[in-house]
């Protein structure tokens, strides 16, 4: 991918389930796939694949500064 003219990594994320789910607890990351007993949630499970893909997103680009690839986390739907 470093080889061409320019390149772009889009990462799907969803902004509104930070909006939507605020009563979720903040991401664990010593229990971030919620094995620990009775801390499993399937509305937290989601809200903490969807910050992993934006914090994916961030650390891409960082690594790719300087390069003509860019990496970003985009939102599908929510837009203002």
């Amino acid at each position: 991918m470093m080889h061409t003219l320019c390149s772009n990594v889009f990462n799907s994320s969803f902004v509104a389930s930070f909006l939507l789910l605020p009563d979720m607890q903040p991401l664990d990351l010593e229990n971030l796939f919620l094995f620990n007993q009775g801390t499993y949630n399937g509305l937290q499970a989601y809200k903490n694949s969807k910050t992993a893909n934006v914090m994916f997103a961030y650390e891409l680009a960082r690594r790719l500064e300087g390069s003509k690839v860019t990496a970003n986390a985009v939102c599908p739907g929510m837009y203002m």
